[in-house]
């Protein structure tokens, strides 16, 4: 803008030269140094500008409205942190997770630590329910979980901890008592045996019918 070309200055030449004659050179000097002076004055205002308008703040503007930023829309800020997040033991190896909604966030990532000092793992990423069952861990163990919220504009902090310590082992329910079986009935007993007859002799040596036995007593000794 303040800057002036060959041409230019080739221009006010000849002008000197049909304006001034003879006293061209000191004519020059005079043009030389308006020249200069409006030079400073067009810098100066350049500056002034910049001072009050930051190009920084302009140059920002103009990416926004170039990558397609719309001003008028609605600005989403990064969520809050999630709160209650508790951690349950399920099962062996097993533990449940659960923690509040909250607002403006579409996913959440579950994180767990052995300690408090000890780098997080992730374990799930972009959950979109408020629970989950984090599984296959060890027995016995302290398990520290948090968890964070997120959408397009970030990811929130970290939750405060959720800290779970599983049973070193879970004992099994022991199986029912069989109901006791009914004994079989005893045989019933045999009836006693029936009394020895001896044969009686019958008339004309006929048989007769069986008669008991006699018994007969020695004579007692002389």
């Amino acid at each position: 803008m303040g800057d002036f070309s060959f041409g230019h200055i080739i221009l006010l030449v000849i002008v000197g030269i049909i304006v001034y004659g003879k006293d061209l050179p000191q004519a020059a000097r005079k043009l030389a140094i308006m020249y200069n002076k409006f030079r400073r004055q067009i810098a100066d205002i350049k500056d002034e500008i910049q001072r009050q308008i930051p190009m920084d703040e302009i140059k920002s503007e103009l990416n926004k409205v170039q990558s397609g930023f719309d001003p008028m829309a609605p600005q989403v800020e990064i969520p809050m942190s999630p709160t209650s997040v508790i951690a349950q033991v399920a099962d062996a190896g097993k533990v449940i997770v659960t923690w509040n909604s909250v607002p403006g966030a579409t996913t959440y990532n579950l994180k767990r630590a052995t300690s408090s000092v000890d780098p997080l793992l992730i374990v799930a990423m972009n959950l979109t329910d408020l629970s989950y069952a984090d599984s296959g861990l060890e027995p016995g163990k302290t398990y520290h979980y948090v968890v964070t919220a997120q959408n397009s504009a970030g990811e929130s902090g970290s939750s405060e901890e959720g800290v779970v310590t599983l049973p070193a082992e879970i004992a099994a329910a022991p199986p029912p008592a069989a109901p006791p079986s009914a004994e079989a009935p005893l045989p019933p007993a045999a009836p006693p045996p029936a009394p020895e007859v001896a044969p009686s002799p019958g008339v004309n040596g006929g048989g007769g019918s069986a008669q008991p036995a006699a018994q007969t007593e020695a004579p007692p000794a002389a």
